[in-house]
């Protein structure tokens, strides 16, 4: 099979002789087929072209639609049923509402294709999309709108985003988002609804989040930096994974809602509000989580409730390394030269097991809350405050000897 750019310019010229249009539309493509422009096309009226019939690729051929002047319409209009709908090699910029447009309505149209398209300058939008629509290779800059906007299971690809007046790229329900890239848009870099996988994207210095995700949604291998909020933000059932979310203004990652979220192999460093910050049921592993907070705030993990944090790395943060509520496993994990205490529970009923705890600027292992965390064959030293520092004897604390004079099963060496 042809890829989209092996297909010649062949099929009909776009013209008034071919396409002929009405006083709202430069041209009407109201028969299925393949067409394709012959020049720069410098529409004078409301619409460049209407499709208004399911089944047509249209082939800009490397020439531009423009309007030099007035205001509102669609450089493109794609009708609600105008399936299947091919838009390919060309630029679309100046005065329009939106450089290609679907009828708004539901269900969307459906199973088209944008390809190889620079759209900028447009007073809202760059390009939308209906459902199970394929946009590759497509630059979007300049609008005051979202840069591209897509309905559900979408695939995205090879797509940039800059310079937009609301979100960069906006992917519907269970769309695909990959090595797709996002910078100083002025609400979130990229953001999927429910079920959306994002891969191998990155945003950077955009007014809002970087990346956002809706419940169930997977992230991975991304790179979220210098965003003005969250590195990375997102509800629940979401998954994290070899993702680097470094120097964000918010926290690196918030999760949002009662979580459930996967956090695993990843580098969270330098965010002003927070390594990682969420509800419950969270797992957080492997991941370094170091230098994260602005002044005397900002911990590097700070969770609720019956959450397992193993294997991470939580460094120099400004605030606890890890600080957690009630029922939570944290299991072999480094706290370090973090500027309050190492591990931090204020609530009960937490495991504490195989960490290492040292040279906090505080205390090493804190219990703060009521009672009843259980904490054993830990490592705690060069803490200042304390090594371990139990609020009431219920806490189950094993005491703190050299392995070779240790005599309960539950030391903390």
């Amino acid at each position: 099979m042809k890829s989209l750019d092996q297909i010649a310019s062949t099929g009909i010229a776009l013209n008034q002789t071919n396409t002929p249009g009405d006083a709202t539309n430069h041209y009407i493509v109201s028969q299925p087929g393949s067409y394709y422009l012959t020049s720069n096309l410098g529409v004078t009226k409301t619409n460049g072209i209407h499709v208004t019939v399911a089944g047509v690729m249209i082939d800009l051929n490397g020439f531009q639609i423009s309007r030099s002047s007035g205001s509102g319409g669609d450089g493109i209009l794609i009708d609600l049923t105008a399936h299947r709908c091919v838009v390919k090699h060309g630029d679309i910029s100046g005065n329009f509402a939106t450089g290609i447009d679907i009828a708004n309505l539901s269900p969307p149209v459906r199973g088209g294709v944008y390809y190889q398209l620079t759209v900028s300058g447009c007073t809202n939008s760059g390009l939308k999309a209906g459902n199970s629509w394929r946009i590759e290779g497509c630059q979007v800059h300049d609008n005051p709108g979202i840069g591209i906007g897509a309905n559900g299971y979408a695939v995205i690809v090879n797509c940039t985003a800059m310079s937009n007046g609301s979100t960069g790229i906006s992917a519907g329900a269970y769309s695909t988002v990959t090595n797709c890239a996002a910078a100083f848009n002025s609400i979130r870099g990229i953001s999927g609804s429910n079920g959306c996988v994002l891969t191998a994207c990155s945003a950077t210095s955009n007014t809002g989040a970087g990346l956002g995700g809706g419940d169930g949604s997977t992230f991975v291998g991304c790179k979220s930096q210098f965003n003005s909020a969250e590195g990375i933000s997102m509800f629940d059932r979401c998954t994290v994974s070899h993702c680097s979310v470094t120097g964000n203004t918010g926290i690196g990652i918030q999760t949002n809602g009662t979580n459930d979220a996967t956090i695993q192999d990843s580098t969270i460093g330098s965010n002003f509000g927070g390594g990682v910050a969420g509800q419950d049921g969270l797992t957080i592993a492997h991941c370094t989580i170091s230098k994260n907070g602005s002044g005397s705030t900002g911990s590097g993990i700070a969770i609720h409730d019956n959450c397992t944090i193993t294997g991470c790395s939580v460094n120099a943060n400004r605030a606890d390394g890890i600080v957690y509520a009630n029922g939570n496993f944290i299991y072999g994990n480094t706290a370090n030269g973090n500027a309050a205490n190492g591990l931090h529970g204020t609530g009960t009923n937490n495991t504490i097991d195989t960490n290492k705890a040292y040279k906090n600027v505080a205390a090493g292992i804190v219990q703060s809350g009521v009672d009843a965390d259980f904490t054993m064959r830990n490592v705690s030293f060069g803490n200042p405050s304390a090594q371990y520092l139990p609020v009431t004897s219920g806490n189950y604390f094993g005491p703190y000897s050299l392995p070779g004079t240790a005599t309960s099963p539950w030391a903390n060496f």
